[in-house]
């Protein structure tokens, strides 16, 4: 074993960084000179959720309970918060929130809390397993459907919606457009027939809804037996994803695999880009549609370790992932019962520009630099200042001290952190220099808000 095989403190901030939201100063000690290997593999559950042999989940009952909420949208965005600070595997829920974005679904009143928290678990459960049965999963979730119109798809009345989305958003992305207008209604077709009981909270189908005719998506036919009409959707993802011996589907996932945890591709360099490419053969390889594979070769390639700031492969992290990598460091909690500090730490991460379970459309949230506006960057400001007074409010004696104002390497490694820049360290020294300030625990907050909201913790 080299020097290169073994991780950096740069190795373990930018992985838990990235797919993890976010390294502690405790992280740091436990991996740095281990196996980086070791530390990847280390963020993998065993297995989806109900596998034998997974830690359980802490909260689970709120879970249990959230689903049968109609309305309490703010209980629910803090209870996902505070289940990514807490999950014994980060990793699953970073990829949960990933494709909460992809397959993005908002809470409307219909659909309701109780049917995105469904809809969340049935995320979390095809996070890292096959894409198949991920995509199989949403075209028939009640949110979804609810969503984008799917209830009122028949064979009377096509609505196009979710077909569009399915093909344009989900699966085949755009660039290049393997479909046409055609191939969208012929899809549509093959998706009448669902309806969701809003009491139940089940998607149900109902034959007399479903267009039994013979379709053509994409060049190859289905449907035209009443049999199997209710998994004829089951076929319709089977085409989509086979199309071009699975390239097409597998390039844009990969893709959009990179955005999110890698670096921006432009859409010209997409069939080109190394680490786009070989993560989309991981996915597609045997027809197994491997999540797990990909992103374990995606956060294993020299391209993603090694981030060239140069070529601009770095990310600007979301609000969420700062919420809840300084709720981590800081050890507060953020409770889904309703308490003052809670609800102004959710709502802040929502003004920072991200409210979990209300994305601002179909298309998702931002990514990068989208993040970043006049009234976002305020906004990060006065997130990093609320999760520091939930600190100061939460009986901080009983957690972990922040390290002396003055010592700034315990600063770094406090907020995990590999060191900061020579312009960060400066500022934080012109702040520490100012004689205006003399509470230590001021002084404390100042630099939790000021590391927070500096181009070292922001990104990655």
């Amino acid at each position: 074993m080299t020097v290169a095989d073994l991780a950096t403190r740069a190795d373990v901030a930018r992985l838990f960084g990235r797919a993890a939201f976010g390294a502690t100063g405790a992280d740091q000690d436990a991996w740095q000179g281990k196996p980086y290997a070791d530390m990847v593999d280390s963020l993998f559950p065993p297995g989806p959720p109900g596998t034998v042999g997974r830690t359980p989940f802490r909260d689970e009952a709120a879970r249990v309970t959230l689903e049968q909420q109609k309305n309490d949208i703010g209980m629910a965005q803090r209870w996902w918060l505070d289940r990514m600070r807490t999950t014994p595997y980060p990793l699953e829920e970073r990829l949960t929130l990933f494709w909460h974005d992809h397959f993005a679904t908002a809470y409307t009143g219909q659909p309701d809390v109780g049917m995105m928290i469904i809809q969340n678990e049935t995320l979390r459960k095809h996070a890292l397993g096959s894409f198949r049965d991920l995509a199989n999963a949403m075209l028939v979730d009640p949110a979804m459907l609810i969503w984008l119109n799917g209830i009122a798809n028949h064979v009377n009345g096509v609505n196009e919606n979710l077909a569009r989305e399915f093909l344009e958003l989900f699966t085949l992305g755009v660039v290049p457009q393997v479909y046409t207008e055609t191939d969208i209604r012929q899809a549509a077709k093959v998706l009448t027939g669902w309806t969701v009981n809003t009491v139940t909270r089940l998607a149900t189908f109902t034959p007399a809804r479903h267009d039994n005719s013979v379709k053509t998506v994409l060049g190859k036919q289905l449907g035209g037996n009443a049999a199997a009409a209710p998994t004829e959707y089951q076929r319709l993802t089977d085409i989509v994803l086979a199309h071009d011996d699975g390239i097409t589907s597998s390039r844009f996932l990969a893709y959009k695999l990179v955005q999110e945890f890698g670096y921006p591709v432009p859409l010209g360099e997409v069939a080109t880009d190394p680490l786009v490419q070989d993560v989309a053969w991981a996915i597609r390889a045997g027809g197994d549609w491997d999540l797990r594979r990909g992103v374990r070769t995606m956060l294993l390639h020299p391209k993603w370790r090694y981030a060239d700031p140069a070529a601009d492969h770095l990310l600007v992290r979301s609000p969420v992932e700062l919420c809840v990598h300084g709720a981590k460091v800081l050890g507060i909690e953020i409770p889904f019962v309703n308490t003052l500090q809670s609800q102004l730490v959710n709502a802040a991460t929502g003004r920072a520009g991200q409210a979990p379970f209300v994305p601002p459309s179909v298309g998702g949230w931002p990514h990068g630099l989208g993040w970043l506006s006049q009234t976002t960057t305020l906004g990060r400001y006065d997130l990093m200042n609320q999760l520091f007074l939930a600190y100061r409010n939460q009986q901080r004696h009983q957690y972990a001290k922040p390290p002396a104002s003055a010592d700034l390497a315990a600063w770094a490694w406090w907020m995990g952190l590999s060191g900061f820049s020579t312009s960060t360290t400066l500022r934080l020294r012109e702040y520490l220099a100012n004689p205006g300030t003399t509470v230590e625990l001021d002084k404390q907050a100042s630099l939790f808000i000021l590391v927070g909201t500096s181009p070292d913790w922001q990104v990655m």
